[in-house]
């Protein structure tokens, strides 16, 4: 029996130091959450095990996050860790977060209230925990955006600085979008070194260890450096095809068909399955898993049958239709540009739209592919020592990074199983503690109460239909069903293969992959519903989901 009293005490100092004020950061004082930025509940959920979770921090969390940021023209936080854990439980340090997001040709003052503002606005309004980047900061230039900034004007700003703030968004927007030598395309660049570098290691003679170092460190180079700028590029995308909807240029509908005639990762996955052999279909996409750094989730090449045997033959979901704007569409978004300042033409801006947006699936895609390999790897020098699957789920990457430049006298399975025995102990106070989604204050550790979340839905679709849960996808057939998982990475893709009618989440904003995902083939969703809801959508045994009201109906 464990006693977290202890425990909870630490918890509560460490918080109140992370609390303060820090020479290096705005903003007087901190929150923790799981779900803003890098969401780790929707990638590597709530209580990862410490490989998955050592592998999000050495690749994303540590510090490649950060130099993106800054390379992306946003405020220098190298250095500063973006995760932090308490007792095993991933939070976001939103602070450092909302720091990240200041465009660097701000003032300092002006900076400096501005994450302030960010910071009570979160506070008042915690349901916007996994929407911070849509409700609560400004993050880029997009049409409309001068009505947004103008609210401002309620918390204390004056229009000068409400002008510097539009401008600084507006010069940092501009250095991304360019469709020749915009930031997006120097890193889908980047992404095809990753494919060679991939090759080299794999084809070498290297020892295990060594192809584990180099795997990770080229993926962070090659893969998650470029993938997180490609993110923020496709961030920027969906704001502006968000804002030619609030604009009255396209209406929902377009929206959506827009999203449908793109040509991503996904929708060739789908397509290929139906095309290609099962050999040709598993050496392009074998390496997918879903739980991207979970060593006990099967790759679909370890676990065809169980992924695809039940696989619809229709080619609904992999029907990609053209989708084309009118030329008086056309006409008024090139008026919006000539009035915004925005360095590009219409065509252009188009372009970089559906480029940014195919781009982060595909950098996704060919990053998880090397990723995968180090799982494996790590997988192969673990069994030689006597390891198993479940056991090296515990193994901090660490420990065989240090391996490659360290000898000292011990052995190395006793290095490792140290490591192992330790990280599986600390797991059971994982397993036993529970916090709330949002930390704001320290005692909110100690009394909480699990808040209802604003859920996204996807489409304007509706649908009623039987839930399958999670455990029962492999036995199932889901065509036409509602399927409830608790969180979804693009290894999930494959359920998209078996003509689902509609999808529930407990974690995931609207920019995740999943809720991307449904958008583009139409299937209605309600991504992010938290755990209340979500506990309740599990237990029924018929569900409605009317997505263009934003309601989910338990029927039985």
């Amino acid at each position: 029996n464990i006693s977290l009293d202890e425990s909870l005490k630490k918890l509560h100092k460490k918080i109140e130091k992370l609390n303060a004020p820090h020479p290096n950061l705005l903003g007087s004082k901190t929150i923790f959450g799981v779900m803003p930025d890098w969401n780790p509940a929707e990638i590597i959920g709530i209580r990862p095990k410490r490989l998955a979770l050592s592998l999000y921090k050495e690749l994303i969390t540590d510090e490649t996050w950060a130099y993106q940021r800054d390379n992306y023209g946003y405020r220098n936080l190298r250095s500063h860790p973006l995760l932090v854990t308490f007792l095993g439980i991933p939070f976001i340090d939103v602070r450092i977060s909302f720091n990240s997001f200041i465009p660097k040709g701000l003032s300092e003052s002006i900076s400096s209230k501005l994450v302030e503002h960010y910071l009570s606005s979160l506070q008042k309004n915690t349901r916007y925990h996994d929407k911070v980047e849509f409700q609560i900061i400004y993050s880029c230039f997009y049409f409309g955006i001068e009505h947004k900034l103008s609210k401002l004007k309620q918390s204390g700003f004056k229009t000068n600085e409400i002008n510097k703030i539009q401008e600084t968004l507006l010069e940092l927007t501009n250095t991304i979008i360019d469709t020749k030598n915009g930031l997006y395309k120097k890193d889908l660049e980047k992404v095809e070194i990753l494919k060679t570098k991939y090759s080299e290691i794999t084809n070498s003679n290297l020892s295990l260890v060594d192809k584990i170092y180099w795997l990770i460190k080229d993926t962070r180079r090659y893969g998650t450096l470029p993938f997180a700028g490609i993110a923020r590029a496709a961030f920027i995308a969906m704001q502006f095809l968000n804002s030619f909807v609030e604009e009255k240029i396209i209406s929902n509908k377009d929206y959506s068909d827009f999203l449908n005639s793109l040509n991503t990762v996904s929708k060739q996955l789908s397509n290929d399955l139906l095309r290609l052999s099962k050999k040709e279909f598993l050496k392009i996409y074998g390496h997918l898993r879903p739980g991207t750094y979970d060593i006990m989730s099967s790759r679909y090449d370890e676990a065809y049958e169980m992924y695809f045997k039940s696989m619809s033959k229709t080619k609904v979901n992999a029907k990609k239709d053209k989708f084309d704007f009118t030329a008086k569409q056309k006409i008024k978004i090139s008026k919006l540009i000539k009035n915004s300042g925005l360095k590009t033409s219409v065509d252009d801006l188009l372009l970089f739209i559906k480029e940014a947006i195919e781009g982060r699936e595909y950098s996704k895609f060919i990053f998880t592919r090397s990723l995968s390999q180090v799982i494996i790897y790590t997988e192969m020098f673990g069994s030689r020592l006597g390891f198993s699957k479940k056991d090296l789920a515990y193994l901090n990457i660490q420990k065989i990074l240090d391996l490659y430049s360290t000898l000292d006298h011990r052995n190395v399975a006793k290095v490792l199983s140290d490591n192992i025995n330790k990280n599986k102990d600390f797991y059971q106070y994982t397993k036993s503690i529970k916090l709330p989604s949002l930390i704001v204050e320290a005692n909110d550790i100690y009394s909480f109460n699990i808040k209802q979340d604003e859920p996204n839905f996807i489409t304007l679709k509706k649908i009623q239909s039987s839930v399958v849960l999670e455990q029962a996808i492999p036995k199932e057939n889901l065509d036409g069903k509602i399927v409830c998982i608790r969180s979804a990475d693009p290894g999930y893709d494959y359920l998209f293969s078996k003509n689902i009618g509609g999808l529930i989440t407990c974690f995931g904003g609207a920019n995740s992959h999943m809720g991307i995902r449904c958008a583009e083939i139409g299937i209605p969703a309600v991504i992010g519903c938290g755990e209340i809801m979500f506990e309740k959508y599990s237990k029924a045994t018929l569900l409605a989901i009317d997505a263009s009201n934003k309601t989910v109906k338990v029927i039985s």
